[in-house]
């Protein structure tokens, strides 16, 4: 994430609840040792991400579809709490879109 805030790179945010889901676009606005935030591309709404001892995260290649892997280089996935054994997660995955997206 260091990178992405460095770099001002525009991102895509997927939300995912059980009950809901929400998409952002935006880049990384500051990087606290216990928040992230993204702030979206028009300034009027924000990600703020609180980590804690229980958020995990994944790191890997688009594989959503073949027109997601045209349009993303990299997504961070973040499980805001603890994967349970069975059944439906929260997650937020953040893509990279790619230069010329």
């Amino acid at each position: 994430m260091n990178g992405w805030l460095s770099a001002q790179s525009d991102l895509r945010c997927f939300i995912e609840f059980p009950t809901f889901s929400v998409t952002l676009r935006g880049k990384v606005f500051a990087i606290q040792d216990s928040k992230v935030t993204i702030l979206s591309d028009d300034n009027g709404s924000e990600l703020a991400l609180k980590l804690t001892a229980a958020t995990e995260f994944g790191y890997g290649e688009p594989r959503m579809s073949p027109e997601d892997a045209a349009l993303y280089e990299s997504v961070l996935t973040v499980y805001p709490a603890s994967l349970p054994g069975t059944g439906t997660i929260d997650l937020i995955a953040i893509a990279k879109f790619k230069e010329s997206a």
